[in-house]
């Protein structure tokens, strides 16, 4: 038989750590609205959460990183939430830099980019189901494929990239999935121009700005 101690009177009642979340973007100096998406993601985020605070902050432009990191000292524990598409120098190196000053007192979390979550297949996976049907392509076979920034200094994207095309299972439909890459080869101008099948071109990034609408 087991039994169950209460606590003595004696014993101090503590309440509930306070948390918080961070998610944190690229931004722009120059676009004033290169944080809109960051800010569309952490709105309805923080209904789900509440009444845990949720901010967003940007590497440039603003809202600044330190500032929102100052505006939630208060917390007893801040989870940072990178929304990059890779690990590359932006989403480790630059932001663990920016924060190391506040991360030393242990309270600040930081977590590895939005675009190496293992869910992201399963996103992928179900855009190009949805394309393939409102295209009207079912029953025929079709290529997919993924776009991402890509660099020749930092192989981070790539390596994302080829994570994920190597991670997904095979998908009724598609007979090839490949990669094409803004700034670096394979190009997709490249890639588009060597296609010979009704094709899904889904970019990997992580806000509307010029490189997925645009570029």
């Amino acid at each position: 038989m087991s039994i169950t101690r209460s606590p003595s009177p004696e014993a101090p009642v503590t309440e509930p750590a306070a948390t918080g979340v961070l998610l944190v973007g690229h931004g722009s100096s120059h676009e004033p609205d290169a944080a809109g998406t960051i800010e569309g993601h952490a709105r309805p985020l923080a209904e789900r959460l509440r009444p845990m605070p949720v901010r967003h902050a940007v590497l440039n432009g603003a809202p600044r990183l330190e500032d929102a990191v100052e505006g939630l000292k208060d917390l007893d524990r801040l989870l940072v939430l990178p929304m990059f598409m890779c690990d590359g120098y932006l989403a480790t190196g630059l932001l663990r830099d920016r924060l190391a000053k506040p991360m030393a007192d242990g309270r600040i979390r930081l977590y590895p980019p939005l675009g190496m979550a293992p869910e992201i297949a399963g996103l992928v996976r179900q855009v190009t189901r949805e394309t393939i049907a409102d295209a009207g392509w079912r029953g025929k076979n079709v290529d997919l494929v993924l776009v991402a920034h890509g660099s020749s200094k930092d192989g981070a994207s790539r390596r994302a990239t080829e994570r994920l095309i190597n991670g997904m299972p095979p998908l009724a439909g598609v007979a090839k999935v490949r990669a094409a890459y803004l700034e670096e080869a394979p190009f997709l101008a490249d890639v588009v121009a060597g296609l010979d099948r009704s094709t899904v071109v889904l970019g990997l990034f992580a806000a509307h700005g010029p490189h997925a609408t645009e570029d």
